[in-house]
């Protein structure tokens, strides 16, 4: 079975590429590689949804609450290689925005 996430540190920033999609079965387990990440102070994490089919609420809270985190701590949230079907979902939330630009990329 693939790893559900890839950690790697590159140009200042930290990657975090999904391998699976993110719901409620497996975002505990998400949330906990992530908790490091804050700690060690990030100042930009990218989260590489390219594989990701499936992202429901769990995946965005996630999102959301991380990017809360790292903007007290003067750091940001990216997002890249989000599907169509992703990005509609982050433009209806009206969150596209706040993951900087990259999203529409």
């Amino acid at each position: 079975m693939e790893r559900l996430y890839e950690i790697s540190k590159e140009e200042g920033k930290t990657i975090v590429k999904l391998s699976e999609n993110i719901n409620a079965s497996n975002i505990t387990h998400l949330r906990s590689a992530i908790q490091p990440l804050l700690a060690e102070s990030a100042k930009e994490i990218v989260f590489d949804l390219e594989r990701v089919k499936i992202f429901d609420s769990n995946g965005i809270d996630l999102l959301v609450s991380t990017g809360n985190l790292m903007k007290k701590s003067g750091g940001r949230v990216s997002v890249i290689g989000a599907s169509e079907d992703i990005k509609s979902v982050f433009r209806i939330l009206k969150l596209e925005k706040r993951f900087t630009n990259q999203l529409s990329a």
